[in-house]
């Protein structure tokens, strides 16, 4: 595999020998950062957005995979000892986004120098993730491209092989389901916000072991409807409802208990509840969580920057970056 640092949107560094050789996906690389340069575009291309804006202990970093040079951010915290296995907690966009608003919205980074652990933050290419839908870049092996990049960082960082977790809003969300049902094998946990499971995948999801699932959606949501269907605004696609993709990941894990509660009202005038369904005594330990925001929008709960007016209402009664994590830390994968 190959991986360059990236400053300012220039190549400065690379891990293999490759400063003599502009050619194949690396010069097609080169040459789209220089025509970004001419025509004004911030660094970074379509992040629009320097990643400096989320501040120190960042690396722009780029893999080849498919022929394609593709963009990710890898955020180290302070605490970091080489000598430790460490968890690493990879975050993917919505559609149309990109990571560095992702990261700006989750601040998982920020979470992540309370607790210790690695951050992924990749980008799609043309902004949009082939999650399963058969509307988006079907050429493109999005799953492919993430198990590289989960044995890239291992090359690059002291990870803790056993706690690898994925995340993902939207288009990012319908990704981390495929990702459950073709790569339990190597991530321990996962935690997708307003998505749901893409129907072509129902019939081929065969993952390799049980699955531990969290799901945040609201009957709200103006993108992804909850009975489920075809989508009507983004990229479409026919997805499972909400309470269908549940019930496919409780039954799939065996799952023999369950039990409901509402969470606190303990903010005033945010107009959303919270209630969360827990199913439990699954196989291998796993679990499968759903947490139901009446009143929520298509957003990232407790997270920023995210406008009512076209994505409806965001909870500040839920904090979907913490509720992941703490989900996340009671999965690892088996020895």
């Amino acid at each position: 595999m190959l991986t360059c640092l990236l400053m300012a949107g220039s190549l400065i560094g690379c891990d293999h020998t490759i400063a003599t050789e502009y050619s194949g996906p690396l010069r097609n690389f080169l040459q789209q950062r220089r025509e970004e340069r001419r025509q004004g575009i911030r660094p970074g291309g379509r992040q629009q957005e320097d990643v400096s804006v989320l501040g120190p202990n960042f690396q722009s970093l780029v893999l080849s995979h498919q022929g394609r040079m593709r963009d990710y951010l890898l955020y180290t915290p302070p605490s970091y000892n080489p000598n430790s296995p460490t968890p690493v907690v990879f975050g993917f966009h919505g559609g149309t986004s990109y990571n560095v608003r992702f990261a700006r919205t989750t601040n998982l980074h920020k979470l992540a120098d309370e607790k210790g652990f690695l951050v992924v933050y990749p980008n799609a290419v043309n902004k949009n993730w082939n999650d399963g839908r058969g509307t988006v870049n079907q050429d493109i092996d999005d799953v492919g491209f993430v198990t590289a990049l989960i044995e890239e960082v291992k090359r690059l960082r002291n990870v803790d092989a056993r706690r690898v977790y994925v995340t993902g809003i939207s288009n990012g969300a319908f990704l981390v389901q495929r990702l459950a049902c073709e790569r339990s094998d190597r991530i321990a946990a996962f935690s997708s916000i307003a998505g749901s499971m893409p129907t072509p995948l129902r019939a081929t999801c065969n993952p390799s072991k049980p699955v531990s699932i969290m799901m945040i959606n609201s009957p709200n949501d103006p993108f992804v409807p909850w009975e489920g269907g075809e989508g009507k605004r983004g990229k479409g696609g026919s997805i499972l409802s909400i309470l269908g993709t549940v019930d496919f990941w409780r039954q799939r894990d065996g799952c023999r208990a369950s039990n409901e509660e509402t969470l606190p009202d303990n903010v005033p005038g945010d107009n959303t509840r919270v209630y969360v369904r827990r199913y439990g005594d699954c196989l291998g330990n796993t679990a499968v969580v759903l947490y139901r925001i009446e009143g929520g929008g298509h957003t990232w709960p407790g997270g920023a920057d995210q406008p009512a007016w076209l994505l409806g209402a965001t909870s500040q009664k839920l904090n979907a970056t913490r509720v992941s994590w703490n989900f996340f830390q009671m999965h690892t994968l088996p020895q």
